[in-house]
Formats: C-alpha cells, structure tokens, sequence
C-alpha cells in the first residue's frame, strides 16, 4: 500500500481527560482551538450515531489542512467484526501515533470537549444497565 503524502501533516483530536494542575487557569481560545473544538464536535455526532446504532459511541474524523477528508464512528456491531479493536491506538492501549520505528509523526491534542466525550460515554453505558 503506498503512504499517504500528507500523513506527516494529519492531526488527532482526543477528548481524553487531561491533569487539571496542568492547564492554565484562564485559557483565550486560539483560532487553531477554535477549529479543534469544531472538529471534536464532528466526532462527537458520529460518537452519537454509533450509539442510536447500539454502538459504543466512538467517533472519529479526518482533517487536513482545515477539511475533514473522512469520518465515521464504530462499527463492530453492525459490521459483524468480532476481530475489531478492543481498545485505542492513540493512547490508551497502544501509542502507534508516535512509535520510533514508524516514518511519519502525528500531532494530537488532549483534552479537547474532554466532558462532552466522557458525558457521552458514561450515558451510553449508564442507559445500557
């Protein structure tokens, strides 16, 4: 498979909680933020489509240079794909975004809509007991 030109470039935007102590206390939202917050919202609404599915809302979005090239949210129920992921790749089981051994790097974000996601998540599974 040939390498994406433009993988050097791709960001990733993670609503996972981050250190409170390490964030300022007053935050300006920056125009790069500003398109962050947008973007995390986009994967938010597939989060959320995932879920009406009977999914566990995951969503995900693909920008570069400010449009989202794709988008989708989980899909191992409706795909019938017992072999699917059981955890993250970004941070949480493994960090494939930014192992040595790999040719390009990814910038990813933390943090962002942190409490939307994490709402998300525990009514989804709240709503499933």
């Amino acid at each position: 498979m040939t390498p994406l030109p433009f993988l050097p470039l791709l960001r990733v935007l993670c609503g996972l909680r981050v250190n409170s102590d390490s964030l300022p206390s007053r935050v300006i939202l920056s125009p790069k933020m500003e398109a962050d917050i947008q973007f995390m919202q986009e994967a938010l609404a597939e989060a959320r489509s995932a879920a009406a599915a009977g999914e566990v809302p995951i969503g995900a979005v693909l920008v570069h240079s400010g449009k989202i090239l794709a988008r989708s949210g989980n899909r191992t129920i409706r795909d019938c794909d017992p072999t699917a992921p059981k955890g993250g790749a970004v941070r949480s089981c493994f960090e494939i975004l930014s192992h040595p051994r790999l040719n390009h790097q990814v910038e990813v974000t933390y943090g962002v809509l942190a409490a939307d996601c994490s709402a998300t998540l525990q009514s989804f599974f709240a709503e499933r007991r």
